[in-house]
């Protein structure tokens, strides 16, 4: 036909590749800007990376109505692939494969009739199509031009051999016509930059192909950049088409935790989540044109099908019909339109992208109606045995980590179920500022996994790591650190109105856990009990109980045994000794806050040798005696530093009696 149809002739007429393979010429040569051994190998790998990245989508799309345009592209890539490679290996054989990448540019006609056939052309604007359609008139212009040109620079040929070597620019430019509507449809989707970068590769593949074929131009440095520029396209078109699949996102999908009357309440509200999810993640995805006809093809189907649904967007309304029937048949009703909305996605994005939508709708819903939808829904459809074994091991996980939480250790098994339900997974980045210092929190966070350290102004104070938690208890105390990730990290975050909700009715064990904190708190600030094990302060928690005084209220009687031992978490306490040699009482001591009283009794089994008076209002934690002397029974330290206060003490209460 002719010498040097084809973009890839620049590779056949150079000086240095005549007769010989590429890969085996000047095997040293350094890079430089033009044509040589390591540019004329940029090109072949991309198209590579770009060959994998198509076939791995080919799976991606089964069953989607799309597929058959995407293994045309496939097929064209793999065109390009086998001309350039035959061209770098076999340049004497250089009209065949010239030949064969025009036929690469034949199918790209092809695939973008097939494209248009996926788009809905009701739903186009005038104006869009008129693009289109001017972009079409351009392609006929530039086929004749282009012959034109031909027919200048090569004399020679035969005006049939000018009209060949001109469809590669008419077919191109009219694939790009036909292309414009899925591009436009796509505008607000997460898909629209891999099919601009697909358009411009496209473009940029009959300019480069257009210069190979003046002589003046070949061969040339910008020839070569165009060749160069024109794969990288295409690359990065199916290589980000590959990402974008892969990144399903849930930001859309937030609901909040409500109360509910019953079973049937939650999966009702189980169905229209998952319906809403469905719809939000295709829209968010694929656009806001493909969510619409989504929209339009479950309107058909609830209207055919009889389902007593009505499907409006991301909306679905059950009928009284539907709500009045039995557990059993509401789920099969609601699998039955779950199953056809995941079928009408496959059609519209691919397979892949259906099952993570799914997966995604499911990971979103609240626990109690994943729990509902779980029981009646799922396992009437074919996800069922994936979607139930990623909640059961969520849900193991979940109790795991919350049995570990030491604000939750009385809680009983249903409590902390209803707690792990109540609970919203938040993912932070590495750096993300959780909690700012000295800011209000809005409820509890417990870290999952990662770290989180805790800063005061100027240094971190500690780390919390799995099981650790921070923020507000509903206590009335808050803590001034800031908390900030310093890796990537999971938790679990309870609002305020959430816990206390609870604290009230399905975890009340929540309030005894959070003073049990409490206490545990206030036992540390005693510093003969600072170094006891967390688990021994724990016991000797639970124990105890919390006791308020009025001013001038005796809490201990000299000469009585109480069988108690105080400690002071608020207030101020008078120690009051009756003097045997003027026969009044005698304030011999004053205790504050982190100070104990009641130990002599203990240690010596004696009843007190002095009373203990309120001298304002007090807040006390009372201990018994034995889960004193069971501490000390393990421990030497305590009863040391208890025998050292408590002779301190013995010593003053002589000495005041002597004056």
């Amino acid at each position: 036909m002719h010498r040097h149809t084809g973009k890839l002739g620049c590779y056949r007429n150079h000086k240095r590749f005549l007769g010989q393979p590429v890969a085996l010429t000047e095997p040293h040569h350094p890079l430089r800007y033009g044509l040589i051994v390591e540019t004329a190998l940029i090109a072949p790998l991309l198209w590579v990376v770009a060959l994998t990245a198509q076939i791995a989508l080919h799976r991606d799309y089964a069953g989607a109505a799309v597929q058959r345009a995407l293994d045309s592209f496939l097929v064209v890539t793999m065109i390009e692939l086998v001309a350039l490679g035959g061209l770098l290996l076999f340049p004497a054989q250089g009209p065949f494969w010239s030949a064969l990448e025009n036929v690469g540019f034949t199918l790209l006609l092809f695939a973008g009739f097939v494209a248009l056939l996926d788009v809905d052309l009701h739903r186009s604007r005038s104006a869009e199509l008129a693009v289109s359609a001017i972009l079409l008139g351009v392609g006929f212009l530039a086929g004749g031009a282009a012959i034109e040109v031909i027919q200048q620079a090569h004399p020679e040929w035969s005006a049939f051999g000018a009209i060949l070597a001109a469809v590669p620019v008419y077919a191109g430019i009219v694939a790009l016509a036909l292309l414009l509507p899925l591009l436009i449809s796509l505008r607000d989707s997460r898909l629209r930059w891999s099919w601009m970068l697909l358009g411009l590769g496209i473009g940029w593949q009959i300019v480069s192909y257009l210069l190979e074929l003046l002589p003046a131009w070949r061969n040339s440095p910008p020839a070569v950049a165009i060749l160069v520029l024109s794969s990288g396209l295409w690359c990065a078109a199916w290589s980000s088409h590959y990402v974008a699949l892969r990144q399903v996102h849930t930001r859309a999908l937030n609901w909040p935790l409500e109360p509910a009357l019953g079973e049937s309440e939650r999966l009702q509200r189980a169905f229209r989540h998952s319906y809403a999810g469905l719809y939000r993640t295709l829209r968010e995805y694929a656009g806001s044109r493909r969510a619409r006809l989504l929209d339009d093809r479950m309107d058909v189907l609830a209207a055919t099908a009889n389902w007593d649904i009505t499907l409006e967007r991301d909306e679905a309304r059950i009928s009284p019909t539907v709500r009045g029937l039995a557990l059993d048949m509401q789920g099969v009703r609601y699998a039955e339109v779950l199953r056809y909305t995941v079928n009408e996605i496959t059609t519209l994005a691919g397979a892949t992208f259906a099952r993570r939508a799914i997966l995604a709708a499911y990971d979103a819903l609240p626990w109690p109606e994943r729990e509902a939808a779980d029981r009646h829904t799922f396992v009437h459809t074919p996800w069922a045995a994936t979607l139930s074994q990623t909640f059961g091991d969520d849900h193991a996980a979940r109790l795991h980590l919350l049995r570990q939480v030491e604000l939750f250790a009385i809680c009983d098994d249903n409590e902390l179920a209803a707690l792990a339900a109540a609970m919203e997974a938040q993912h932070v980045a590495a750096g993300q500022q959780v909690l700012a210092a000295g800011a209000k929190a809005a409820g509890v966070w417990i870290v999952e996994a990662g770290e989180i350290v805790a800063r005061g102004k100027r240094e971190p104070l500690r780390e919390l790591h799995r099981g650790d938690y921070f923020g507000d208890l509903g206590d009335g105390r808050s803590d001034p650190a800031g908390f900030r990730a310093s890796v990537e990290s999971e938790l679990l975050f309870l609002p305020i109105g959430e816990l206390q909700r609870m604290m009230q009715s399905t975890a009340p064990h929540t309030a005894e856990g959070i003073a049990l904190i409490g206490i545990v708190a206030q036992l540390e600030r005693i510093p003969m009990l600072r170094n006891l094990p967390r688990t021994t302060l724990r016991s000797l928690a639970r124990n105890a109980r919390r006791m308020t005084l009025k001013p001038r209220e005796i809490i201990i009687r000299e000469g009585r045994p109480s069988g108690q031992f105080f400690v002071i978490e608020q207030g101020r306490a008078a120690v009051v000794r009756r003097n045997p040699q003027n026969d009044r009482n005698q304030v011999v001591a004053q205790l504050g806050p982190a100070e104990f009283f009641g130990e002599l009794e203990l240690l010596r089994n004696t009843p007190p040798v002095a009373s203990i008076v309120a001298i304002n209002e007090m807040q006390l934690i009372v201990l018994p005696h034995s889960a004193i002397a069971a501490v000390l029974a393990g421990t030497d330290t305590l009863a040391r530093g208890l025998e050292q206060v408590g002779s301190g003490r013995m010593i003053e209460l002589r000495r005041a009696n002597s004056v």
